[in-house]
């Protein structure tokens, strides 16, 4: 089992730099691609520590997830009023 950490703010891909340059910890939809890939095939545990982020990144990120033929466990760090695009955990299956 491979363990993914979505940590920070989802951003697009090229608005990482500036959050980053502020000092915000960032997590992109090539951050989760690149990991997604690295996986090879095992099952994956994402562990999420998000406030949440930009809606348009969160749906590649959505769909990423959604294509992949693994077993998707999800472990939350923290409370979460919106995960993604605003779904609620329930309905991610």
């Amino acid at each position: 089992m491979v363990t993914i950490p979505m940590k920070g703010i989802v951003t697009p891909n090229d608005m990482a730099e500036v959050y980053s340059w502020f000092g915000y910890d960032v997590v992109t939809p090539n951050d989760l691609s690149e990991a997604l890939n690295n996986a090879n095939g095992e099952d994956i545990t994402l562990e999420i520590n998000s406030p949440g982020g930009y809606v348009d990144a969160g749906s590649e990120m959505y769909t990423a997830l959604k294509n992949i033929q693994v077993i998707l466990r999800l472990k939350l760090l923290v409370r979460l009023v919106q995960l993604l695009l605003g779904l609620h955990l329930q309905q991610i299956k």
